[in-house]
């Protein structure tokens, strides 16, 4: 069946739809959505959440949903060795596949952000003819200039709201970065990006590591930085 607004106010810890986006779900949006739809001649959705108020409109217009990622919810799943989170775990993400399958069907085209992400769809049942794949980048004429004099320290740029950022974080400042200090003992960790609502205290108490939050402009400790670290572990392969 389809996955629409009425499926979903109806539906209760039973939906095949996550209960984040059960409970996140905005009557007064979906109002909006419904309005604007008329004058438009394809749609765009950015996020799951946002796919799910154009449900009811894609057998009269075109749209594409924006960018699929079931890296996190499938690694963590995978790689979870305690039973009971296992259990936890494996529950979450076999519902979550059932959900990606239904609302990938609906949409004309789908987007990920890699080759690994695409694979993942693949592996639980999607139409890869209808997914396609657009990297993430940056426009790199808008960069700074490389400065001449490096700061000795290394950047992450990723917000640890999201949670293979979170891991990629942890894992380097508690088990890469002390062995660098140890040889270099003045080397810094910046991570730049949101950290509200997250608990990064084990983190942060960590010698050189510093949390920046929201930056206006993250090129340019980018730039001065030594090295951008990228220790992801899991995801969709950016």
């Amino acid at each position: 069946p389809r996955l629409t607004v009425t499926h979903l106010n109806r539906t209760g810890y039973f939906s095949v739809t996550p209960r984040y986006y059960v409970q996140t779900f905005s009557p007064e949006m979906a109002r909006e959505v419904e309005t604007a739809i008329a004058s438009h001649d394809a749609a765009l959705a950015l996020t799951y959440a946002a796919g799910l108020y154009l449900t009811r409109f894609l057998d009269r217009i075109p749209a594409v949903l924006d960018e699929f990622e079931v890296g996190v919810l499938r690694d963590q799943y995978r790689h979870e060795t305690q039973l009971t989170k296992r259990l936890r775990h494996g529950l979450t993400w076999w519902k979550f596949q059932i959900f990606i399958r239904r609302l990938a069907r609906q949409f004309d085209r789908s987007t990920v952000v890699s080759n690994l992400e695409r694979d993942h769809l693949g592996e639980i049942g999607c139409d890869l003819a209808k997914i396609a794949v657009i990297p993430n980048g940056v426009n790199t004429p808008a960069l700074p200039a490389v400065c001449a004099a490096k700061i000795r320290r290394l950047i992450y740029p990723g917000s640890v709201q999201y949670a293979a950022n979170l891991d990629a974080v942890r894992f380097f400042a508690l088990d890469i970065l002390p062995r660098i200090r140890a040889v270099l003992p003045d080397m810094e960790f910046m991570v730049t990006g949101a950290i509200e609502g997250v608990d990064i205290s084990s983190v942060a108490a960590c010698e050189g590591v510093t949390f920046t939050g929201r930056v206006d402009d993250v090129d340019s400790l980018i730039v001065g930085s030594l090295a951008c670290v990228v220790p992801l572990r899991v995801g969709g392969g950016t």
